[in-house]
């Protein structure tokens, strides 16, 4: 009974680590696409901050200013360039987690 109880707790302290791994992962990959966004658009602007946030101003007044279904299809297009790109640093960055979790996995049996 104690080794099937011991199997159960290895099992469960697995699925805890793979489950924190995982949260920390999508973490950190939201905010470095979140964290694009805003580069991109300082690279856009020659790395002037004042020309930056001259354009987001002005990219705010055309907003405001603009018909509901304008701003939907903005929201929309704006809502898909950014899940297009999250999507691309998710495939990239995939390869290094399961690495990453299958050499903590066996090392971690190893020392059992």
């Amino acid at each position: 009974m104690s080794a099937r109880l011991a199997r159960l707790r290895s099992v469960a302290a697995d699925a805890c680590f793979v489950a924190l791994t995982l949260a920390a992962w999508t973490g950190q990959t939201v905010l470095t696409a979140l964290g694009i966004v805003p580069a991109g658009f300082l690279l856009a602007t020659g790395g002037d901050g004042e020309v930056l946030f001259s354009q987001l101003e002005n990219l705010s007044h055309h907003y405001l200013s603009a018909a509901a279904d304008a701003r939907a299809a903005f929201d929309s297009g704006a809502v898909g360039i950014f899940a297009g790109l999250l999507t691309l640093l998710a495939l990239v960055r995939l390869p290094a987690l399961v690495a990453r979790l299958r050499a903590e996995l066996v090392q971690g049996h190893d020392h059992e």
